[in-house]
């Protein structure tokens, strides 16, 4: 009766770490960095190359390169039959996705552009400036730089909440 008790403290203590563990998306395309991290348990990198894309994957200890566009598809076996199913009308998977969108925040955004054409710098300008802000940094350069720095970071609990909801 004790395991029963200790193993279930130790499902809901693992459940409780699962759902309030942040969960961040990072961009920096400076360092060349693009990664989604939950903190504590697992990274996946993604290392974009001229021609290949590679998904390094870090969790609990263990590291493993996955190199998608070299992957074999699989045969596909023969299908079932499915059973019709009552789907969601359009209107409320917008508002769930919509809701689910709001829980994300965003820590931190840079964004330094060039756009290539003198005119359409000039006019970007004061809009650059006008939207800088709270946490969020936009600046148009007459350099050729493209420079942006984004973390936005969400728990698995806010989005279930606001699925159910």
């Amino acid at each position: 009766m004790n395991a029963l008790v200790i193993i279930a403290i130790v499902f809901l203590a693992f459940l409780a770490f699962i759902l309030f563990t942040p969960v961040s998306i990072e961009v920096d395309s400076e360092r060349n960095l693009y990664q989604i991290r939950i903190a504590g348990l697992a990274r996946v990198n993604i290392i974009l190359g001229e021609p290949f894309i590679l998904f390094r994957i870090h969790a609990l200890g263990f590291t493993k390169t996955i190199d998608p566009l070299s992957m074999k598809t699989k045969t596909k076996k023969k299908e079932k039959q499915k059973k019709e199913r009552k789907r969601m009308p359009f209107r409320q998977v917008l508002r769930k996705a919509s809701a689910i969108a709001q829980t994300f925040k965003v820590r931190y955004f840079y964004l330094n552009i060039d756009t290539g054409d003198f005119l359409i710098n000039g006019l970007l300008f004061p809009l650059a400036q006008l939207a800088s802000g709270n946490g969020r940094a936009l600046h148009v350069n007459f350099r050729g730089e493209k420079i942006l720095k984004l973390k936005i970071v969400n728990t698995v609990e806010r989005m279930l909440l606001a699925f159910i909801r």
